[in-house]
């Protein structure tokens, strides 16, 4: 919502939007020209669906997950479910792992638990191995990846950044956030390396989207938008 009233005043588009959550469930009466749906409950899904035709919307843009790729959990099956609901009829952006402003700082992603350590002076304590490999997109490349796939993206796309780090590499970059840097503490054993990177060539060959934000500097403003 942030990007979008940026956009408004910045651009002058008058653009409008309406919030549907669990605690506000009513779809508006207006009609609706482009759709964002994140739930990952397949009778939402329907829901949106059956919304999406009586309100003439032209465009619906679902946020499902790569863990639809391996990740054998509950909320996997019903990301894969409500993929399969809405194929041919969205544009399905299947997210990885992104860093900036309203990260959770408690929930289980390595990140933000690594910002709530340096915000606390350290140490960083990485709680595995350190060997599982991610990448990382920053808040705002992500709000510009999503715009431009609801509004010209064709099909399934992989969202998240372009650069692989190990968990442990990560740790240190974020200890460096604290003057004088933290400690890193490492408490799991060595093991076969988790890896969770999305393939984003169809994003960047067709749309042209990129990482505009380093790891670093993601990581710096996170930290930095946290302290105030």
């Amino acid at each position: 919502m942030q990007s979008l009233t940026w956009a408004n005043d910045r651009l002058g588009l008058n653009a409008q939007a309406s919030i549907v959550t669990r605690s506000s469930p009513s779809f508006p009466s207006e009609d609706c020209r482009y759709i964002i749906h994140a739930a990952p409950d397949a009778s939402l899904t329907r829901r949106v669906l059956e919304f999406s035709e009586r309100s003439g919307a032209e465009r619906i843009l679902y946020t499902s997950s790569g863990a639809v790729y391996k990740h054998q959990t509950e909320y996997a099956q019903l990301k894969r479910e409500s993929e399969a609901l809405l194929a041919g009829r969205a544009v399905i952006a299947r997210l990885f792992a992104f860093i900036g402003p309203y990260l959770k700082l408690d929930a289980n992603f390595a990140a933000g638990n690594f910002i709530r350590d340096a915000l606390k002076g350290g140490p960083i304590v990485v709680q595995g191995d350190g060997t599982a490999i991610r990448t990382y997109l920053y808040a705002g490349d992500l709000a510009a990846w999503l715009w431009t796939l609801l509004v010209e993206g064709e099909g399934t796309y992989d969202v998240g950044g372009d650069a692989p780090i190990t968990i442990a590499e990560l740790a240190h970059k974020a200890a460096q956030l604290t003057i004088p840097g933290s400690e890193v503490e490492i408490l799991g054993q060595t093991s076969q390396p988790d890896v969770y990177v999305p393939d984003t060539r169809r994003a960047r060959t067709e749309l042209n989207l990129q990482t505009w934000t380093t790891i670093d500097e993601s990581l710096r403003r996170t930290y930095n938008w946290l302290l105030t």
